[in-house]
């Protein structure tokens, strides 16, 4: 490797560590998740991994809602929005993609429908765990950069 080439490598190697450090563990995270599972990302809600869409909208699941089918529509749905998928996206690794009942094509992980809460005004914010008893977020397994 010719010498301005590795003073090149090595400068953008510490510009990046530089970044990690001033901007705190949230764009680490962001970023990291990014890589790892692409379209979605990760946020730490009570200490756990949740997984997030890419605007940071935390995921959630409905108990009643069996695999691979969603049962959260109409006046439900205005409260808790389907994870859309546009026509381009197609299901990877543990995600996949169903055809909801009014013709949406809504992610899904692990075969259970993702959802988003109007609760929720900020990336990030998880006001809506737990209600009703139906309602969790998405735990995934990542790594939180310290």
């Amino acid at each position: 490797m010719p010498q301005m080439g590795l003073m090149t490598w090595k400068l953008a190697v510490a510009a990046l560590a530089l970044l990690f450090s001033a901007c705190g563990a949230s764009v680490a995270q962001e970023m990291m998740a990014e890589e790892y599972i692409g379209k979605f990302t990760v946020y730490n809600v009570e200490g756990r991994a949740a997984l997030a869409d890419e605007g940071g909208a935390i995921l959630y699941t409905n108990e009643d809602d069996p695999p691979l089918t969603a049962r959260c529509l109409d006046a439900c749905a205005r409260n808790w929005p389907p994870a859309t998928a546009i026509p381009a996206d197609a299901g990877f690794q543990d995600f996949g993609i169903i055809v909801r009942p009014d013709g949406v094509r809504q992610w899904t992980y692990k075969g259970h429908p993702l959802y988003r809460s109007v609760l929720d005004a900020r990336p990030g914010d998880s006001r809506a765990l737990g209600i009703d008893g139906l309602w969790y977020v998405v735990r995934i397994k990542a790594h939180f950069m310290p």
